[in-house]
Formats: structure tokens, C-alpha cells, sequence
């Protein structure tokens, strides 16, 4: 009974490889951002204004036709933007974040419209700040997170929205002269974006 389970699965397995529809593109779009800091260790006080940031990168989907579904993996660039004020009166510091982000999502497509989710696997290339009192330290390198969105797809193009936010965090810590404050890089946040096909 086992061998003949076995057997089925190989050969399901085998029909869709075989079957397997495959495309791929270029994707870009805008995201913003719900920067998440602690300002509990800063003696003045501050708040943080969310500002929009962008992505770029690449997708490849694999349809499997007796499921009805398809997985779809999107190596992309990603440049988060983040606003500090000082509510005393002080000035805004500009505070930017760029990842590294590998979504691995699994949809189906009805008609026109596709619904879709998965992980998403992020890894630090660095922040940077508009002060040179500040002195940023990555304490997690590597968060992982999750995404679920709609598409629209007319012909070649492809409209995505979605939502991310973090299952890991991806803290960084920051020094400055009025204290340290710990920001998560692993924020959620919105994304529109748009695809074409090649």
C-alpha cells in the first residue's frame, strides 16, 4: 500500500514539473513604511515620521496546473525611509535602511485578479543616517517576515498591493549624544507595486 502511495505521489509530482507553466519579469514599485523605535533611553524627547521608500528586483513564477496555484520567488531591493523629529524645537534627522528581501509566495490567479501570500526573507545591506553623530549598529542581520496581496494582471503588466510585516525582528541600534534608541528594520509596511512580463 505504502509503495503504491509512494508511486502516485512520484508520478503527480513528475506530471506537474513536467506540465509546470513558467514566467519571469522585471518589478519596481513604492512602499511605505511603519517605522517601529524605542526612544525610552533618549533624554529629549522625539517622534518618528514614516516616509515613502521604493524597491527593485525580479520575479519568477512557476504555475503547477493540476493545483490550480503557483509559486512565485522575487529577489528584490528594498530602501526603507524614516523621518526623526525633535519636539523641542531641534532638527529632523533622515534615517534610511536598504535590504536585501527574497518573498517566496503562493497565489492563485482567477480571471484577471490574483490573491496570493508567503515568507518573506530579508537581510541587512546597510543604514545610514544625515548626522555624523550617529553611529548605527546591526545587532540581527537577517529577519524574516510575511506578505499578503491582490494583483491585476492586463496582458504583459502586473498591479500588486500588499502588506509585510515581521515574524523576526531585525534590530539596529543607534547612539547619538542624547542617548541610545533600538529601531526594528522589520517594520510592516505597505507596497504598490508594478510588474511586466519579458
Amino acid at each position: 500500500m505504502m509503495k503504491k502511495i509512494l508511486l502516485i505521489a512520484v508520478l503527480f509530482i513528475a506530471y506537474n514539473t513536467s506540465n509546470a507553466q513558467i514566467s519571469y519579469g522585471i518589478k519596481g514599485g513604492l512602499n511605505y513604511n511603519y517605522a517601529d523605535i524605542d526612544f525610552d533611553n533618549i533624554s529629549v524627547d522625539q517622534a518618528v515620521n514614516n516616509k515613502v521608500g521604493y524597491n527593485i528586483g525580479a520575479f519568477l513564477r512557476v504555475k503547477i496546473p493540476l493545483l490550480g496555484i503557483y509559486v512565485q520567488g522575487e529577489p528584490t531591493y528594498t530602501r526603507l525611509n524614516a523621518e526623526i523629529t525633535d519636539k523641542t524645537g531641534g532638527s529632523a534627522t533622515n534615517l534610511g535602511s536598504n535590504r536585501f528581501d527574497l518573498p517566496i509566495l503562493a497565489g492563485f490567479k482567477l480571471a484577471i485578479f490574483r490573491v496570493y501570500a508567503g515568507p518573506v526573507m530579508s537581510w541587512n545591506l546597510g543604514s545610514d543616517v544625515d548626522k555624523d553623530d550617529y553611529k548605527i549598529v546591526v545587532n540581527e542581520p537577517m529577519s524574516l517576515g510575511g506578505q499578503i496581496g491582490v494583483g491585476l494582471e492586463l496582458g504583459k503588466i502586473m498591479v500588486d498591493l500588499r502588506y509585510e510585516g515581521g515574524i523576526s525582528h531585525e534590530l539596529k541600534t543607534a547612539g547619538v549624544d542624547t542617548g541610545d534608541y533600538t529601531f526594528d528594520n522589520r517594520g510592516s509596511q505597505i507596497i504598490l507595486g508594478l510588474a511586466l512580463k519579458l
